[in-house]
């Protein structure tokens, strides 16, 4: 008959009169029997073709609909798991789809799972949700991923952060999650973390945290941290950066430090409330900066983090820089002096900017290739003929440039 390796819940129909799904030691043996698993097989017109003739219960099997003790019998084949309530018209009420949840994973007797998805709608309740996680990891899980929009209290890092088969972990879920000082996944490459409130383990232990993730290559957050100090991320093999920072009132002054040397691409969106330092890229790689709203009494506060962040970039080749205006504004008499020279830098894209911060930015790319600017922002009697004198080592290696002034289309 095969095995089933993988179950699917995101488009179950239940009717009212189904009863709950339940499994005995007498249905066990007639589902082992001939007449449970053979020509009648209830799996058959309900998976695909090439299903054969049994690896997968796809979404359009109802495992209500199916003897309730071959499904025990295949429990312990199935590596793969997945809940997701979003399908219209198969929308499931919370407590049925809640049901179906609990009844598979208490049926679940594979110590080997492989993979596991929950996307639900529905509010969760943290001690469901702590226990469901411990649960599932306790299997050896490679692929976690868990998403809801509603808020979860406390979610418990005991089994998140402690073990060691993840290979992908994906967490969108707004919540907070308490760490220890210092975490260890040997063979994670994937981690995306989103709405995510980390905090100390406990008040009494230190406010330096150490991530050590050796073989991550790809790191997606939007996450805070709250009274914590200092975070360092061993990352020896990471290449992809990807920051969206929280709301600032959400988050606390703290440093992330970025341990690696294969950056390829860094991106970051926000309000510098955190400071995120990618300490010692040995490689040149790409970068795009993008600062979200904030008050104008922190323009100045905002424009030093700034050219912070960016002095820790300057080996790039690839340089977005978006909504810098106002924050480089607040500093431009000493801009020049802030930033170190990008000698590796042979594109940069800027959207709306004006003519004296664009200058101390010139001023300090001598190989520059290729200048994209969206809009050049000129105050009435300046000559812009005057500033690109100034900038005589930018100009003989550009070879394209592209750019309007405030009011006109671009060329």
């Amino acid at each position: 008959m095969g095995s089933l390796t993988e179950f699917c819940c995101s488009r179950l129909s239940i009717p009212e009169s189904s009863t709950p799904f339940t499994c005995t030691p007498a249905s066990l043996s007639r589902a082992t029997s001939s007449s449970s698993i053979g020509s009648e097989n209830p799996f058959r017109d309900d998976l695909p073709k090439k299903h054969s003739p049994i690896n997968t219960l796809s979404t359009r099997t109802s495992p209500f609909k199916l003897n309730q003790a071959v499904m025990l019998y295949l429990w312990t084949h199935i590596t793969t798991l997945r809940f997701d309530d979003r399908v219209p018209p198969f929308l499931l009420a919370a407590q049925k789809f809640e049901n179906v949840v609990s009844s598979v994973l208490d049926h679940l007797n594979n110590s080997s799972l492989q993979s596991f998805l929950l996307h639900s709608n529905k509010k969760l309740d943290s001690f469901v949700v702590n226990a469901r996680i411990s649960g599932i990891l306790e299997k050896g899980v490679t692929n976690f991923t868990i998403y809801s929009p509603k808020t979860v209290t406390i979610i418990s890092s005991h089994n998140l952060f402690s073990c060691n088969s993840l290979v992908h972990l994906i967490f969108n879920i707004s919540c907070t999650v308490r760490l220890p000082v210092f975490v260890h996944l040997p063979n994670l490459e994937n981690l995306e973390l989103r709405r995510v409130t980390f905090m100390r383990e406990s008040l009494n232990t230190s406010k330096d945290i150490i991530l050590s993730f050796p073989i991550l290559k790809k790191f997606k957050a939007n996450i805070s941290w709250l009274k914590v100090k200092n975070i360092t991320l061993q990352v020896p093999l990471l290449e992809v950066v990807d920051i969206y920072e929280m709301d600032p009132s959400l988050c606390g002054n703290c440093t992330i430090k970025l341990c690696g040397s294969h950056f390829r691409d860094f991106s970051y969106a926000g309000s510098l409330s955190q400071y995120y330092v990618p300490s010692d890229p040995t490689s040149s790689f790409n970068a795009s900066i993008s600062i979200g709203k904030y008050e104008l009494e922190r323009a100045k506060d905002l424009g030093l983090r700034a050219c912070m962040l960016l002095i820790q970039l300057n080996q790039v080749k690839f340089l977005k820089l978006q909504h810098i205006n106002e924050v480089f504004a607040s500093v431009a008499e000493s801009l020049k002096d802030l930033l170190f020279t990008f000698h590796m830098l042979q594109y940069l894209e800027l959207d709306s900017v004006a003519v004296e911060v664009l200058m101390a930015l010139l001023l300090k790319t001598p190989n520059l290739i290729t200048l994209d600017i969206e809009e050049v922002i000129k105050s009435d009697g300046e000559d812009l003929l005057e500033y690109f004198a100034i900038v005589p080592d930018c100009l003989t290696t550009l070879k394209e440039a592209s750019g309007h002034r405030q009011g006109e289309k671009a060329s």
